[in-house]
C-alpha cells in the first residue's frame, strides 16, 4: 500500500469512526430516499468503509453534505474516491466524463 493510500485511510478511518459513534441520520440523504437500500445510505457507507470495505457505490453519493450533522462524512467519502482512483477502481463514467472535460472544456464531449 502506497503511504498517500495509507494517510487517507487513516484520515477516512477518524472520520467515519466518530461519525458511527455518533449516529448518522438516513432520512435527509436524497440518494437513500430514492433507492432505500441500506448501503446507499450514509450510514450504510459509513459502515463500509469503517470495516475497510472502498467500493464503487460510494461515487452514487453526489456530497450534497445533507447527512453531515456533527459529522464530515462528504470529507470521509471524497477522500475514499480518491483510495479508489489510487487502486485503479474509479468509475468508468467520471473517467469518461473528466476525459471529455479535458478534451472539448464540456463535460458532454460536444466541440463548438
Amino acid at each position: 500500500m502506497k503511504i498517500e493510500e495509507h494517510n487517507l485511510k487513516e484520515e477516512i478511518g477518524e472520520i467515519v469512526d466518530k461519525a458511527v459513534k455518533i449516529g448518522v441520520v438516513n432520512e435527509n440523504c436524497g440518494v437513500f430516499r430514492i433507492m432505500r437500500q441500506e448501503n446507499y445510505s450514509p450510514r450504510g457507507k459509513a459502515v463500509m468503509l469503517n470495516s475497510g470495505f472502498y467500493e464503487k457505490i460510494l461515487y452514487e453519493c453526489n456530497l450534497c453534505k445533507a447527512c453531515e450533522f456533527n459529522n464530515n462524512l462528504c470529507t470521509a467519502f471524497l477522500k475514499a474516491r480518491q483510495v479508489l482512483v489510487l487502486q485503479k477502481k474509479e468509475n468508468p463514467k467520471n473517467k469518461k466524463m473528466i476525459e471529455n472535460l479535458r478534451r472539448t472544456g464540456n463535460i458532454y464531449g460536444i466541440k463548438e
